[in-house]
């Protein structure tokens, strides 16, 4: 029905005759500002800004900061003291001199920032201590790093865990170059519940020249379930790397994999008190050559199984080419720890080229040592020299192991 002119004139007129309204919007403002005024009404509080999770570090920043890539800090010791756990710390391009060990106790990210070039660290061992006397610390990755000329034949290492252990650490595409004493250090700690050596990454890492007798690369006791992978070890003033357990807790479920080692006075690689370890596709020459003038050491192999019980250890694809010794099981300088073969070692396609010494050598007191299915230099498989005590190698291959390997020592 269409409703006519006349009657929305009257519905108009009978609306505006009421009272007009007032908007409670306006009443409500007023109000409110008059109670602030009075302090009637509290203010928010002020929220302080959380510190920067990526802090930057460059030698020509200050102590002040705060740490962002236009005002960064100055040492690594200032960025670390202000990390909040979890932080990333950017090293810019320059020369650090570090003589105060740098102590990490949160998790942490420690890396050379992006496109700085060369990140620098000189100075006196130990830079890095992971963890201390009363805690351990997990999550630390350090990253990308050149340590060059760092004095302090430090035992435990440029970077080293300390007092309560570290888990779950990656130390990463570094280089270390002329440093008094070992690189990489981990040692367990009887005091722990339970051991914080695990889940450990070391990878891609190069050491050269380690100039203090007696030093080795790395050593690393009580790993477990860890990684040591495509590192370079160079002329150290005794092993390439020594992974290794004690009372602390024995090496377990380690794979010690793609690593280069050369020119080292003793043991290229070896494995103490391990069980379920893989030992795969290192190349280790010239380790061992002590061996020549003081061979009762007998430390002096490319690949050391240093104690007989050990259980289920793998050494498989590596080329072990003229070196004192190939492959060593027990050593006889230490007695305690010869005893029967243990079970599930086995020693199988290797290249066994060119050990004096003897490419497979058992030196337990009873069982034989598994090593089938190796090339030993020559389509005619091992000389009686090349194997030495009880050694089980036939059959052997009649071809080296791996791509490119054809030119050692036909005979």
């Amino acid at each position: 029905m269409l409703t006519s002119p006349s009657a929305l004139s009257s519905s108009s007129s009978s609306s505006s005759s009421l009272p007009p309204r007032r908007s409670s919007r306006r009443l409500l403002w007023p109000a409110l500002l008059g109670a602030a005024a009075l302090g009637l009404v509290a203010a928010a509080p002020a929220v302080a800004a959380p510190p920067p999770m990526t802090l930057y570090v460059s030698v020509h920043g200050t102590a002040s900061g705060p740490g962002t890539v236009r005002a960064p800090y100055q040492t690594i010791a200032e960025a670390v003291a202000a990390a909040p756990p979890g932080a990333t710390i950017r090293i810019m391009q320059g020369t650090y001199d570090v003589t105060v060990p740098i102590v990490l106790t949160e998790a942490v990210t420690i890396t050379a920032a992006r496109g700085a070039g060369h990140s620098v660290i000189t100075g006196s061992a130990p830079i890095f201590v992971l963890g201390n006397s009363s805690a351990g610390v997990t999550h630390v990755t350090i990253r990308g790093l050149a340590f060059d000329n760092i004095s302090n034949a430090y035992a435990n290492g440029v970077i080293t865990a300390g007092g309560y252990g570290a888990g779950e650490v990656a130390i990463l595409g570094n280089t270390f170059r002329d440093t008094a004493g070992q690189a990489i250090g981990y040692h367990g700690n009887p005091g722990l519940a339970a051991p914080l050596g695990t889940q450990w990454r070391i990878a891609n890492n190069r050491i050269m020249n380690v100039t203090t007798n007696g030093q080795s690369g790395m050593f690393l006791g009580n790993l477990q379930d860890s990684q040591i992978v495509g590192n370079t070890i160079e002329n150290t003033g005794w092993a390439g790397m020594l992974v290794t357990g004690t009372s602390q807790g024995d090496v377990a479920h380690d794979l010690i994999a793609g690593n280069r080692v050369s020119q080292v006075p003793h043991e290229g690689i070896q494995v103490a008190y391990g069980h379920d370890v893989q030992v795969e596709y290192n190349w280790v020459t010239q380790a061992g050559l002590a061996g020549y003038t003081t061979p009762g050491l007998s430390m002096d192999a490319a690949i050391s199984l240093y104690n007989t019980s050990q259980t289920n250890v793998w050494v498989a694809h590596n080329t072990l080419y003229r070196n004192y010794q190939g492959v060593e099981l027990g050593q006889p300088s230490a007695q305690s720890t010869l005893g029967a073969v243990g079970t599930g070692i086995r020693v199988v396609d290797n290249n066994l080229v060119d050990n004096p010494g003897g490419d497979a050598v058992n030196n337990a007191t009873s069982g034989t040592l598994n090593a089938t299915q190796n090339w030993w230099g020559s389509h005619h498989g091992p000389t009686a020299s090349d194997v030495v005590g009880a050694v089980n190698a036939t059959p052997y291959l009649n071809h080296p192991v791996g791509i490119g390997q054809a030119g050692f020592g036909h005979r």
